[in-house]
């Protein structure tokens, strides 16, 4: 048995929601701990899915701040109406025409602050009621946007033919949608498409290859070595930044009270942060808020008396 709060990373494969994969979890850890997932990965995707165990499922929301990482499939000259390869076609056009350059023609666009929409198979609430629940019912609901971020668009493969698909890996904020980057992608190439395979590289700091699958955790589960795969909180949190405490400072913390200003440092911006106990177990999580050379910290998230 691990402490009270660590993060597992577990390769989700095809089939089951993140819900039924921590469900699953659950039932063979035994109902006395707490199960959470730190990121929704759609049923029919594979691949990280950040959970968090114990006091480790409040922090469940700062894993979203990491980047994702996707190694997505576009079958272009084919549009579904769920936008991925779920849906039922409802257009098709010729695409034999097109080769690797032209897609490669279009990726800048697609890269840097954008703006997507919402596709109408998602769990988006609108009017107090899901987005698939109007599109299941055949009734077409006013999908919102969203502005969202991607960092990087690669093509890693290319296969012609009447309806070619191109394998493209993309590094993008949380709130993104491949299936509306697809479907934008084959739009502007003015053939249509859809997303196919989708498998998660990366999630809440979590790459595919730190993770297991879930026949090995539940191996590991029957040996009673589970917590082996478990990461504790300040190591899953590594992407934030780390602010070092002294014992009375940590001690500070534990109560509720963040610690004093102090310089910022060169690059030290504004944003969240780990508070490190001595030693290097997380404290909390902070907002570091910079004014001229001075940095001041709000606790967002305090892990006083847990073990880690």
């Amino acid at each position: 048995m691990i402490g009270d709060a660590g993060v597992l990373g577990v390769l989700k494969p095809p089939g089951p929601t993140s819900q039924q994969v921590v469900a699953e979890l659950r039932r063979w850890l035994g109902g006395g701990v707490r199960v959470g997932h730190g990121g929704t990965l759609d049923p029919a995707a594979a691949g990280v899915l950040p959970v968090g165990f114990g006091a480790a499922t409040r922090l469940l929301r700062f894993l979203h701040l990491a980047p994702k990482v996707y190694r997505f499939e576009l079958v272009l000259g084919l549009e579904t109406d769920s936008w991925d390869q779920t849906g039922r076609v409802v257009a098709e056009r010729p695409a034999a025409h097109l080769g690797a350059s032209d897609l490669e023609g279009i990726l800048a666009a697609f890269t840097g602050p954008v703006r997507q929409q919402v596709p109408q198979y998602s769990a988006r609430h609108v009017d107090g009621r899901r987005l698939y629940e109007y599109a299941r019912r055949g009734e077409l609901a006013a999908a919102p946007e969203t502005e969202v971020t991607i960092h990087a668009l690669e093509l890693a493969a290319w296969a012609p033919g009447a309806h070619p698909r191109a394998l493209c890996t993309v590094r993008c904020s949380a709130g993104t949608y491949v299936r509306s980057l697809a479907e934008a992608m084959g739009r502007r190439l003015g053939v249509g498409g859809h997303l196919g395979a989708l498998v998660r590289l990366e999630a809440g700091g979590l790459s595919a290859q730190a993770c297991c699958t879930l026949e090995e955790f539940r191996g590991a589960v029957t040996h009673g070595a589970w917590g082996e795969w478990v990461l504790p909180p300040a190591i899953a949190l590594g992407f934030l930044p780390a602010v070092q405490l002294d014992p009375a400072e940590a001690d500070r913390v534990a109560s509720g009270i963040p610690p004093g200003r102090r310089p910022a440092g060169v690059g030290e911006g504004p944003g969240p942060v780990r508070l490190l106990r001595p030693g290097g177990a997380l404290a909390a999580v902070a907002q570091r808020e910079v004014a001229g050379n001075a940095a001041s910290f709000r606790l967002e998230c305090v892990l006083s008396g847990e073990r880690q």
